[in-house]
Protein backbone atom coordinates (compact mmCIF):
# COMPACT_ATOMS: atom_id res chain seq x y z
CA UNK A 1 0.00 0.00 0.00
CA UNK A 2 1.26 3.41 -0.68
CA UNK A 3 0.36 6.90 0.98
CA UNK A 4 -3.26 7.79 0.84
CA UNK A 5 -4.13 10.58 -1.78
CA UNK A 6 -4.22 12.60 1.21
CA UNK A 7 -0.87 12.42 2.06
CA UNK A 8 0.22 13.34 -1.86
CA UNK A 9 2.07 16.04 -0.99
CA UNK A 10 4.12 14.90 1.42
CA UNK A 11 7.72 14.17 0.99
CA UNK A 12 9.20 10.99 0.68
CA UNK A 13 10.20 9.53 3.79
CA UNK A 14 8.76 12.71 5.48
CA UNK A 15 6.99 10.97 8.81
CA UNK A 16 3.56 12.34 9.12
CA UNK A 17 2.61 15.10 11.72
CA UNK A 18 0.29 13.68 14.86
CA UNK A 19 -2.67 15.55 13.39
CA UNK A 20 -2.52 14.05 10.23
CA UNK A 21 -2.34 10.22 12.34
CA UNK A 22 -5.51 11.35 14.32
CA UNK A 23 -6.99 12.05 11.33
CA UNK A 24 -6.85 8.41 9.20
CA UNK A 25 -7.33 6.81 11.89
CA UNK A 26 -10.92 8.79 12.54
CA UNK A 27 -11.79 7.93 8.53
CA UNK A 28 -14.24 5.28 8.84
CA UNK A 29 -15.84 2.97 5.94
CA UNK A 30 -19.58 3.34 5.87
CA UNK A 31 -22.13 1.27 4.92
CA UNK A 32 -25.60 1.59 3.22
CA UNK A 33 -29.01 -0.41 4.80
CA UNK A 34 -29.29 -1.89 1.62
CA UNK A 35 -26.09 -3.39 1.81
CA UNK A 36 -26.36 -4.13 5.18
CA UNK A 37 -29.96 -6.21 4.34
CA UNK A 38 -28.29 -8.11 1.01
CA UNK A 39 -25.20 -9.71 3.84
CA UNK A 40 -28.21 -10.70 6.01
CA UNK A 41 -30.25 -12.11 3.44
CA UNK A 42 -26.81 -13.73 1.74
CA UNK A 43 -26.58 -15.65 5.04
CA UNK A 44 -30.21 -16.53 6.00
CA UNK A 45 -29.99 -14.24 8.97
CA UNK A 46 -32.98 -12.93 8.85
CA UNK A 47 -34.12 -9.32 7.65
CA UNK A 48 -32.75 -6.24 8.90
CA UNK A 49 -34.57 -3.62 11.28
CA UNK A 50 -31.75 -1.60 12.64
CA UNK A 51 -27.58 -0.67 11.87
CA UNK A 52 -25.76 0.87 14.06
CA UNK A 53 -21.88 2.22 13.51
CA UNK A 54 -19.94 1.05 16.88
CA UNK A 55 -16.39 2.03 17.79
CA UNK A 56 -13.47 0.14 16.14
CA UNK A 57 -9.52 0.56 15.52
CA UNK A 58 -8.29 2.02 12.15
CA UNK A 59 -8.68 -1.52 10.67
CA UNK A 60 -12.32 -1.92 10.53
CA UNK A 61 -15.51 -0.45 10.46
CA UNK A 62 -17.85 -2.16 12.66
CA UNK A 63 -21.88 -2.32 12.70
CA UNK A 64 -24.48 -3.60 15.04
CA UNK A 65 -27.26 -5.26 12.70
CA UNK A 66 -30.72 -6.22 14.45
CA UNK A 67 -32.66 -9.05 12.41
CA UNK A 68 -36.19 -8.96 12.89
CA UNK A 69 -36.70 -12.02 15.26
CA UNK A 70 -33.02 -13.06 16.59
CA UNK A 71 -30.74 -11.55 18.79
CA UNK A 72 -28.32 -8.51 17.62
CA UNK A 73 -25.24 -9.79 15.23
CA UNK A 74 -21.35 -7.86 14.75
CA UNK A 75 -20.54 -6.90 11.71
CA UNK A 76 -16.70 -6.46 11.27
CA UNK A 77 -15.33 -5.22 7.81
CA UNK A 78 -11.52 -5.17 7.34
CA UNK A 79 -11.54 -2.25 5.35
CA UNK A 80 -7.56 -1.17 5.43
CA UNK A 81 -4.58 -4.45 5.86
CA UNK A 82 -2.71 -4.49 8.65
CA UNK A 83 -1.23 -6.44 11.63
CA UNK A 84 -3.91 -9.00 11.84
CA UNK A 85 -6.58 -10.62 9.28
CA UNK A 86 -10.27 -11.95 9.94
CA UNK A 87 -8.82 -15.34 8.64
CA UNK A 88 -7.05 -15.47 11.54
CA UNK A 89 -9.91 -14.24 13.60
CA UNK A 90 -12.03 -17.15 11.88
CA UNK A 91 -9.41 -19.41 13.16
CA UNK A 92 -9.22 -18.68 16.57
CA UNK A 93 -12.69 -17.79 17.43
CA UNK A 94 -13.29 -21.58 16.20
CA UNK A 95 -10.33 -23.23 17.84
CA UNK A 96 -11.27 -22.13 21.33
CA UNK A 97 -14.77 -22.99 20.42
CA UNK A 98 -13.78 -26.43 19.79
CA UNK A 99 -11.32 -26.88 22.33
CA UNK A 100 -12.48 -25.16 25.09
CA UNK A 101 -15.37 -23.83 27.21
CA UNK A 102 -14.43 -19.90 26.67
CA UNK A 103 -17.46 -17.74 25.95
CA UNK A 104 -16.83 -16.69 22.68
CA UNK A 105 -18.98 -16.14 19.22
CA UNK A 106 -21.16 -19.58 18.42
CA UNK A 107 -21.43 -17.78 15.09
CA UNK A 108 -18.37 -16.80 13.42
CA UNK A 109 -18.61 -16.53 9.62
CA UNK A 110 -16.08 -15.82 7.51
CA UNK A 111 -16.91 -14.22 3.90
CA UNK A 112 -14.15 -12.72 1.56
CA UNK A 113 -16.28 -13.06 -1.88
CA UNK A 114 -16.69 -9.57 -2.10
CA UNK A 115 -19.83 -9.66 -3.79
CA UNK A 116 -21.52 -7.30 -2.04
CA UNK A 117 -18.61 -4.96 -0.29
CA UNK A 118 -15.24 -5.05 -1.90
CA UNK A 119 -14.02 -6.23 1.84
CA UNK A 120 -13.38 -9.12 3.97
CA UNK A 121 -16.25 -9.25 6.62
CA UNK A 122 -16.96 -11.55 9.61
CA UNK A 123 -20.45 -11.97 11.03
CA UNK A 124 -20.46 -12.96 14.40
CA UNK A 125 -23.31 -12.99 17.50
CA UNK A 126 -23.31 -10.01 19.50
CA UNK A 127 -22.17 -11.43 23.09
CA UNK A 128 -23.79 -10.11 26.24
CA UNK A 129 -22.16 -8.23 29.41
CA UNK A 130 -20.62 -5.42 30.79
CA UNK A 131 -17.44 -3.65 29.13
CA UNK A 132 -14.70 -5.47 31.46
CA UNK A 133 -12.51 -1.96 31.11
CA UNK A 134 -15.42 -0.07 32.43
CA UNK A 135 -16.32 -2.57 35.71
CA UNK A 136 -12.23 -2.42 36.21
CA UNK A 137 -12.55 1.32 36.21
CA UNK A 138 -15.11 1.56 38.27
CA UNK A 139 -15.33 -1.43 40.68
CA UNK A 140 -13.64 -1.63 44.22
CA UNK A 141 -9.80 -2.93 44.70
CA UNK A 142 -10.79 -6.87 45.47
CA UNK A 143 -12.80 -7.15 42.32
CA UNK A 144 -10.03 -6.01 40.19
CA UNK A 145 -7.92 -8.72 41.78
CA UNK A 146 -10.40 -10.85 40.80
CA UNK A 147 -10.90 -10.06 37.24
CA UNK A 148 -6.77 -9.93 36.90
CA UNK A 149 -6.60 -13.62 38.13
CA UNK A 150 -9.87 -14.53 35.42
CA UNK A 151 -7.57 -12.50 32.76
CA UNK A 152 -4.32 -14.80 33.82
CA UNK A 153 -6.81 -17.93 33.48
CA UNK A 154 -8.01 -17.02 30.22
CA UNK A 155 -4.51 -16.38 28.64
CA UNK A 156 -3.52 -19.36 30.08
CA UNK A 157 -6.26 -21.71 28.62
CA UNK A 158 -5.44 -20.08 25.12
CA UNK A 159 -1.66 -21.26 25.37
CA UNK A 160 -2.35 -24.29 26.00
CA UNK A 161 -4.46 -25.08 23.19
CA UNK A 162 -2.84 -26.85 20.19
CA UNK A 163 -2.16 -25.20 16.85
CA UNK A 164 -2.58 -27.64 14.22
CA UNK A 165 -2.68 -24.92 11.13
CA UNK A 166 -0.06 -22.32 12.67
CA UNK A 167 -0.05 -20.98 9.06
CA UNK A 168 -3.26 -19.44 9.58
CA UNK A 169 -2.03 -17.20 11.88
CA UNK A 170 0.48 -14.70 12.12
CA UNK A 171 3.96 -15.78 12.69
CA UNK A 172 5.67 -14.58 15.91
CA UNK A 173 7.87 -17.90 15.99
CA UNK A 174 11.04 -16.12 18.01
CA UNK A 175 13.16 -19.20 16.21
CA UNK A 176 11.73 -17.59 12.94
CA UNK A 177 12.90 -13.79 13.56
CA UNK A 178 14.92 -13.15 10.81
CA UNK A 179 12.61 -14.05 8.50
CA UNK A 180 9.55 -12.40 10.18
CA UNK A 181 12.14 -8.99 10.39
CA UNK A 182 13.06 -9.11 6.84
CA UNK A 183 9.37 -9.94 5.70
CA UNK A 184 8.50 -6.99 7.39
CA UNK A 185 11.35 -4.39 6.51
CA UNK A 186 12.01 -5.30 3.12
CA UNK A 187 9.35 -7.32 1.37
CA UNK A 188 7.13 -3.74 -0.38
CA UNK A 189 9.62 -1.83 -2.63
CA UNK A 190 7.46 1.41 -1.64
CA UNK A 191 8.26 1.11 1.72
CA UNK A 192 11.64 0.34 1.56
CA UNK A 193 11.79 3.29 -1.04
CA UNK A 194 9.81 5.36 2.17
CA UNK A 195 12.38 3.79 5.16
CA UNK A 196 15.41 4.57 2.63
CA UNK A 197 14.61 8.41 2.15
CA UNK A 198 14.39 9.21 5.79
CA UNK A 199 17.39 7.42 6.66
CA UNK A 200 20.10 6.74 4.37
CA UNK A 201 21.64 4.63 6.84
CA UNK A 202 19.19 1.95 8.31
CA UNK A 203 19.68 -0.68 5.67
CA UNK A 204 22.84 -0.72 5.28
CA UNK A 205 23.06 -1.17 9.18
CA UNK A 206 20.38 -3.48 9.59
CA UNK A 207 21.66 -5.70 6.93
CA UNK A 208 25.83 -5.47 8.34
CA UNK A 209 23.75 -6.22 11.64
CA UNK A 210 21.51 -8.80 10.75
CA UNK A 211 24.48 -10.16 9.74
CA UNK A 212 27.02 -10.30 12.08
CA UNK A 213 24.15 -12.10 14.80
CA UNK A 214 25.09 -15.88 15.33
CA UNK A 215 22.63 -18.45 14.80
CA UNK A 216 20.23 -18.78 17.87
CA UNK A 217 18.47 -21.84 18.95
CA UNK A 218 15.74 -20.17 21.29
CA UNK A 219 13.75 -22.86 24.11
CA UNK A 220 10.60 -21.13 22.82
CA UNK A 221 7.46 -23.79 22.64
CA UNK A 222 5.17 -21.34 20.06
CA UNK A 223 1.53 -20.71 21.57
CA UNK A 224 -1.34 -19.48 20.36
CA UNK A 225 -1.28 -15.64 20.57
CA UNK A 226 -4.27 -13.09 21.28
CA UNK A 227 -2.28 -10.26 21.17
CA UNK A 228 -4.84 -7.85 22.39
CA UNK A 229 -5.94 -9.72 25.73
CA UNK A 230 -6.80 -7.14 28.28
CA UNK A 231 -9.91 -6.14 29.72
CA UNK A 232 -11.12 -3.83 26.71
CA UNK A 233 -11.97 -7.34 25.08
CA UNK A 234 -14.15 -9.00 27.99
CA UNK A 235 -17.41 -8.92 28.73
CA UNK A 236 -18.97 -10.03 32.61
CA UNK A 237 -21.79 -10.26 34.77
CA UNK A 238 -21.56 -8.81 38.66
CA UNK A 239 -23.99 -10.45 40.37
CA UNK A 240 -22.52 -8.36 43.82
CA UNK A 241 -21.75 -12.30 45.25
CA UNK A 242 -19.72 -13.55 41.68
CA UNK A 243 -17.95 -11.95 38.54
CA UNK A 244 -18.61 -14.23 35.69
CA UNK A 245 -16.97 -13.69 32.04
CA UNK A 246 -19.87 -13.69 29.89
CA UNK A 247 -17.55 -13.46 26.63
CA UNK A 248 -14.06 -12.76 25.31
CA UNK A 249 -13.80 -11.27 21.70
CA UNK A 250 -11.33 -9.75 19.37
CA UNK A 251 -9.08 -12.03 17.80
CA UNK A 252 -8.11 -9.89 15.12
CA UNK A 253 -4.64 -9.80 15.93
CA UNK A 254 -4.36 -13.32 16.99
CA UNK A 255 -0.78 -15.47 15.96
CA UNK A 256 1.43 -18.25 16.77
CA UNK A 257 4.65 -17.73 18.80
CA UNK A 258 6.44 -16.81 22.13
CA UNK A 259 3.80 -16.69 24.87
CA UNK A 260 5.98 -13.52 26.05
CA UNK A 261 4.22 -11.31 23.10
CA UNK A 262 0.87 -11.45 25.60
CA UNK A 263 2.73 -11.72 28.75
CA UNK A 264 4.77 -8.29 28.01
CA UNK A 265 1.55 -6.80 26.36
CA UNK A 266 -0.32 -7.19 29.43
CA UNK A 267 1.81 -6.07 31.65
CA UNK A 268 2.68 -2.54 29.77
CA UNK A 269 -1.10 -2.29 29.65
CA UNK A 270 -0.79 -2.64 33.67
CA UNK A 271 2.36 -0.66 34.19
CA UNK A 272 1.30 2.39 31.25
CA UNK A 273 -2.61 2.11 31.38
CA UNK A 274 -3.96 5.40 33.10
CA UNK A 275 -5.70 6.69 35.58
CA UNK A 276 -2.61 5.14 37.28
CA UNK A 277 -4.33 4.78 40.50
CA UNK A 278 -6.67 2.16 38.84
CA UNK A 279 -3.93 0.11 36.90
CA UNK A 280 -0.69 0.48 38.43
CA UNK A 281 -0.97 -1.45 41.88
CA UNK A 282 1.81 -4.35 41.08
CA UNK A 283 -0.62 -7.07 43.23
CA UNK A 284 -2.79 -7.17 40.19
CA UNK A 285 0.32 -8.36 37.78
CA UNK A 286 1.04 -10.99 40.38
CA UNK A 287 -2.98 -12.01 40.62
CA UNK A 288 -3.02 -12.38 36.87
CA UNK A 289 0.56 -14.30 37.09
CA UNK A 290 -1.91 -16.47 39.84
CA UNK A 291 -4.25 -17.06 37.28
CA UNK A 292 -1.92 -17.51 34.64
CA UNK A 293 -0.31 -20.46 37.13
CA UNK A 294 -3.68 -21.82 37.85
CA UNK A 295 -3.83 -23.54 34.44
CA UNK A 296 -0.58 -25.44 34.35
CA UNK A 297 1.56 -22.85 32.55
CA UNK A 298 4.58 -21.94 34.15
CA UNK A 299 6.31 -18.57 34.64
CA UNK A 300 10.06 -18.48 34.04
CA UNK A 301 11.83 -15.33 33.59
CA UNK A 302 12.58 -14.88 29.80
CA UNK A 303 16.17 -14.30 28.84
CA UNK A 304 17.75 -10.90 27.73
CA UNK A 305 18.08 -12.77 24.25
CA UNK A 306 13.63 -13.94 24.66
CA UNK A 307 13.41 -10.01 25.53
CA UNK A 308 15.72 -8.54 22.58
CA UNK A 309 14.00 -10.64 20.54
CA UNK A 310 10.47 -9.81 21.51
CA UNK A 311 11.36 -6.26 21.14
CA UNK A 312 12.88 -6.17 17.46
CA UNK A 313 9.89 -8.05 16.01
CA UNK A 314 7.46 -5.81 17.66
CA UNK A 315 9.46 -2.47 16.50
CA UNK A 316 9.28 -4.02 13.18
CA UNK A 317 5.77 -5.09 12.93
CA UNK A 318 4.82 -1.71 13.99
CA UNK A 319 6.55 0.47 11.76
CA UNK A 320 5.77 -1.63 8.89
CA UNK A 321 1.94 -3.43 9.22
CA UNK A 322 0.33 -1.02 11.10
CA UNK A 323 1.49 2.52 9.98
CA UNK A 324 2.42 1.73 6.03
CA UNK A 325 0.10 -1.21 5.67
CA UNK A 326 -2.54 0.47 7.78
CA UNK A 327 -2.47 4.07 7.68
CA UNK A 328 -0.08 5.02 4.68
CA UNK A 329 2.38 6.88 6.70
CA UNK A 330 5.60 6.61 8.29
CA UNK A 331 4.38 7.79 12.14
CA UNK A 332 6.42 10.67 14.07
CA UNK A 333 7.49 8.09 16.25
CA UNK A 334 9.39 6.21 13.15
CA UNK A 335 12.95 7.23 14.12
CA UNK A 336 12.07 5.33 17.59
CA UNK A 337 11.12 2.62 16.20
CA UNK A 338 13.87 2.11 14.02
CA UNK A 339 16.75 2.92 15.99
CA UNK A 340 15.28 0.03 18.43
CA UNK A 341 15.61 -2.36 15.86
CA UNK A 342 19.08 -1.30 15.05
CA UNK A 343 20.06 -1.17 18.97
CA UNK A 344 18.42 -4.34 19.82
CA UNK A 345 20.33 -6.06 16.58
CA UNK A 346 23.39 -4.49 18.07
CA UNK A 347 23.10 -6.57 21.33
CA UNK A 348 22.50 -9.71 19.76
CA UNK A 349 25.87 -9.30 18.08
CA UNK A 350 27.52 -9.28 21.17
CA UNK A 351 26.43 -12.41 22.26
Amino acid sequence: MSSSASEAERSLGQPANTPTVKRIGRQKLELSTPEASVILEKHQLGRLMTLKPLDANPMNSVFELTPEQDDSLILKIQYRPGIGSLNGEHYAIHLLRQLTDLPVSSLCTLDDDRDIIPYPYLLSNKLSGESGYDFFERTDHANRMHLSEALGHIVGVIHHLEVREPEQLRNCDLNQWQGIVKEALLSDENFREEIAAFSDTFYSELNDLMASVSTLQIDDEPVLLWCDAFFHNLLLKNSGRKIQITGIYDFQFAAYGSHLFDLNKIEGNFRLRRPREIYGQPEYIGQFYKGYEGTGRAINAPSDTHRILVNIIRNAIQVRYWWWDCFGILHPKTSEYLKAILVGLAELSRK
